[in-house]
């Protein structure tokens, strides 16, 4: 509904959010020349389908925001390439700190739009060779390394100026607070999760037939790129150059996984759904590496016919497991207002119950046993629809009661009560017993 400051406007922030999408899609087909109407419309579905977009819009008052980050960092790298000089420098730095600004989990996208460009400019041009590849390649780097630098530098100063203390959510600031052994290991992990998909179920972006269907074009890629590397470097005897390209091909996967490297936390402990959308560069360079292919290959190019067949499919299936997550937040939503309303009939019917009265939450975590639990959703497990009951958090459950039943009474420590013998031996909610007043103070053992 709201979070006590931003209201969340579904229809406007979900249109707005769209919208940022589509035009961060239109400049990547400028960027890279995707003129094929079929490529157009499968890569900006996906883009807008990606169980990111879903997980975000989980937190809608947040969406517009995080979309805007996307936009600029796509700007960024738009504005760097196409604009020669330090004039196209300052404005890719300037955009892409913007976007760190915004949400840094959208840095991938940046670094992974750079990396394919070199890529393109080195197989589409011939004259591209090693000394451009490498005087490209830093003058990218300098962007990437600028805009982190200053979005560090006025980081520090805000902290200094409003005299506020470092937030502990694991983001981006904590870079380089890790060992090198975790970055290895996170870097070691990108090529699993990207390979594999052997990665943590609350990040697990690819359910169902999903799962079946990236692993295909993952494994559907790499012969298109070798013969993309045979044709463009192998084949013209441009060996230096398709070294250097090999390299920047190894590298491509971590770039769409770096968020893992930023967080280097052990396992990607920091990392959730939201922060992966670096993973839609993935296809980006599929639909700009089909795009070469068709060019090159005379009249082997229906073959690139399968992995647009895939894409469209996977189109579809992120659709139907992204409706499948809103009808879940639906449902638990009605049960969790049913649940609550209950909750407060039984606080006021207590006897001896006056609205005065403070309450006290005592949470010790035991789940409800009559609570029905749809194995149909087992396969949702992105944020925040993996569950949206709040059990174990007192907070959550207070905003539940105060925003969707109208129950807001004066809530009071908890632990004075927790080492009353008459508060142990009270049995846990639902069951009776489980509400008392004890003091003038309504005790919920939940």
């Amino acid at each position: 509904m709201y979070d006590g400051q931003n209201f969340s406007l579904p229809m406007l922030h979900g249109i707005i959010s769209i919208v940022l999408i589509a035009l961060s899609a239109g400049i990547l087909f400028a960027l890279f020349d995707i003129k094929d109407t079929s490529g157009q419309i499968i890569l900006g579905s996906l883009m807008v389908t990606f169980p990111v977009v879903t997980s975000t819009f989980g937190y809608m008052f947040t969406a517009p925001y995080y979309f805007a980050a996307l936009l600029f960092g796509i700007l960024g790298v738009y504005f760097s390439e196409r604009i020669k000089g330090l004039p196209g420098f300052l404005a890719g730095v300037i955009l892409i700190c913007c976007s760190l600004g915004l949400y840094q989990a959208y840095f991938p996208v940046a670094v992974s739009s750079f990396v394919i460009l070199l890529i393109a400019a080195a197989a589409e041009n011939e004259s591209f060779d090693v000394c451009k590849i490498t005087k490209k390649g830093f003058y990218y780097l300098g962007i990437l390394i600028s805009a982190l630098v200053i979005y560090f530098l006025i980081w520090e100063l805000c902290l200094t100026f409003f005299g506020v203390a470092r937030s502990d959510y694991k983001g981006i600031s904590g870079i380089g607070e890790s060992g090198i052994y975790s970055y290895v290991k996170e870097i070691i992990n990108a090529y699993r999760y990207f390979f594999l998909n052997k990665v943590p179920v609350k990040m697990n972006l690819y359910r169902m037939a999903a799962e079946v269907l990236q692993r295909l074009l993952v494994y559907l890629c790499l012969p298109f790129t070798i013969y993309l590397m045979h044709q463009s470097f192998i084949k013209k005897k441009r060996f230096l150059e398709g070294l250097g390209c090999a390299i920047l091909f190894v590298v491509l996967p971590v770039c769409f996984n770096l968020v893992f490297v930023m967080l280097a936390s052990g396992s990607g402990a920091g990392v959730h759904s939201l922060m992966l959308y670096g993973q839609t560069m993935f296809y980006v360079y599929y639909i700009w590496l089909l795009k070469n292919f068709c060019r090159i290959a005379g009249k082997a190019r229906v073959t690139a016919a399968v992995p647009m067949i895939l894409m469209a499919f996977l189109v579809f299936q992120n659709a139907g497991f992204d409706n499948a997550c809103y009808l879940r937040a639906q449902l638990e939503q009605q049960q969790l207002i049913s649940d609550f309303t209950a909750l407060k009939s039984r606080i006021m019917s207590t006897e001896g119950y006056q609205d005065t009265m403070p309450v006290a939450l005592i949470i010790t975590g035991e789940r409800d046993a009559s609570i029905y639990t749809d194995k149909a959703f087992s396969e949702i497990s992105i944020m925040p629809y993996n569950s949206i009951y709040p059990y174990k958090t007192g907070r959550n459950i207070k905003n539940t009661l105060r925003k969707w039943c109208n129950f807001d009474p004066k809530y009071v420590n908890e632990a004075p009560f927790k080492e009353m013998d008459e508060v142990k031996e009270m049995p846990d909610y639902p069951d009776d017993g489980s509400i008392k007043i004890i003091d003038g103070t309504v005790v919920v053992k939940w």
